[in-house]
């Protein structure tokens, strides 16, 4: 029996493979295999069918780092429908234990409902509103972050040429200290916000004796972590922030380097970038580490992304465990080598 909501005669298990712009869903018994954009409109029609002449559902999907969370928000408020939000391992192991070789998004769907039929449910645990709060404003300071950057380009361009008047210099250089305040204003709101949430405070201050990670850095991955698998793996981890390797090869020879994926999170990557460039200018093991593959590739940024990677595991690994920072486990090891 599944825990949480009680559970309907109608029940049905439905499996949802989810991906950035598409849900493929399907419903055990079913054999037409629905399809909804991933959108707020989309998970309302998705709700619709799902609830249909008071039916109730059973629904399975993957972690998927920043895509499935919305949908399971939405799914968790319906009061005929149950969550399980399962790590990829086990519905990995449990699609090859099916003999299923093909991989599409419809197979992965079929395979998500069968999961939600025949496996124990372990229902969804919605975080906490205070977590999503602060989410949302670590996320509205990076949207003012890139705002700024943006500004701050195009009043290099206008400078750059004597034909520009003076006030359209002055209107633009306003613009940036307008999003400058409001920069100032979100991360003042971030800190208020994560010094209430004691457990989580702790947790910054842990990741702040990190070499490179500051106080704005140390809440915003903060943020991010909270929301995901505590469970996930290094290597899971790895690629939800689309910091994994992605090998380019045609039949037996390869083709070119090989480079990350960058099919995860492109905010986390954007938060560790920064902290990366500060960590090797110490004497740190993240510099040893740039160093080893900046002179192994002779390219800079290769160490750059190997650092931002490693800086991403220890403090996954921190959080996972409530650990302090270890230098050795920021030790340079075989790293994996990208191209830009």
């Amino acid at each position: 029996m599944a825990r949480g909501k009680k559970a309907k005669a109608l029940e049905r298990a439905v499996g949802i493979d989810v991906s950035a712009k598409t849900l493929h869903v399907a419903i055990r018994g079913l054999k037409e295999l629905l399809e909804f954009e991933n959108t707020a409109k989309g998970h309302k029609k998705l709700g619709r069918v799902l609830t249909k002449r008071g039916q109730s559902a059973r629904v399975v999907l993957e972690s998927t780092g920043t895509y499935h969370l919305d949908l399971a928000l939405f799914l968790d408020s319906l009061k005929d429908c149950q969550v399980m939000v399962a790590n990829p391992r086990t519905t990995k192991a449990f699609h090859s234990a099916q003999s299923q070789r093909a991989k599409t998004d419809g197979v992965d769907a079929r395979s998500l409902a069968e999961f939600a039929f025949r496996m124990p449910f372990t229902a969804w645990v919605r975080p906490s509103k205070e977590a999503l709060q602060l989410r949302s404003v670590a996320r509205y300071r990076n949207q003012l972050v890139v705002q700024k950057t943006r500004l701050t380009n195009q009043l290099h361009a206008v400078e750059a040429t004597d034909s520009t008047d003076a006030w359209i210099i002055e209107e633009q250089q306003s613009q940036i200290q307008d999003v400058e305040r409001r920069i100032k204003r979100a991360e003042a709101e971030m800190e208020r916000q994560a010094k209430g949430q004691p457990e989580l405070w702790t947790q910054v201050e842990r990741f702040m004796t990190v070499p490179g990670v500051g106080l704005n850095t140390a809440i915003q991955v903060a943020s991010e972590f909270m929301l995901l698998d505590r469970t996930m793996t290094s290597k899971e981890i790895t690629a939800w922030a689309g910091l994994d390797p992605k090998p380019r090869q045609s039949g037996t020879s390869v083709r070119g380097n090989n480079a990350i994926s960058k099919r995860g999170s492109s905010r986390m990557r954007l938060m560790l970038f920064m902290p990366a460039l500060v960590a090797v200018r110490g004497d740190t093991p993240f510099r040893a580490l740039h160093r080893r593959i900046t002179e192994r590739t002779g390219t800079k940024m290769k160490g750059v992304i190997a650092v931002m990677r490693k800086l991403l595991t220890v403090l996954w690994s921190m959080y996972r465990n409530e650990s302090a920072y270890d230098p050795d486990k920021a030790s340079p090891r075989r790293e994996f080598v990208h191209a830009t």
